[in-house]
């Protein structure tokens, strides 16, 4: 039971930083990415090319986004600009491009 009670409290004490991550991520989306992408949960992307975010999830497994943000993501269209971001802006654009699903099985 107590084991049970310690792993409710840290689910408890993620989601607020989970829920951080996401806003953070979405201001920078906002900021960095908006002239390209759909942000939202409707709606075509400004950039016929640029996938909306609400789709990019599907095509990563948990912790895999975070990973290319944070190597530095190559894409095939040069209109892409390359964006070196800090650990904490991968975590976060990661986590606010993840909070629209799962990723599609594989």
């Amino acid at each position: 039971m107590r084991n049970a009670i310690a792993v409710f409290g840290f689910v408890l004490s993620i989601v607020p930083a989970l829920a951080d991550d996401i806003s953070a991520g979405k201001a920078l989306a906002e900021l960095n990415c908006s002239r390209c992408h759909a942000l939202g949960n409707a709606g075509e992307s400004p950039f016929k090319e640029a996938p909306p975010f609400r789709t990019i999830h599907e095509y990563f497994e948990e912790g895999e986004l975070e990973q290319a943000f944070a190597e530095g993501m190559v894409v095939a269209h040069p209109a892409m600009p390359q964006w070196v971001m800090t650990p904490d802006q991968a975590r976060q654009l990661a986590a606010f491009i993840m909070s629209f699903g799962p990723p599609k099985p594989r």
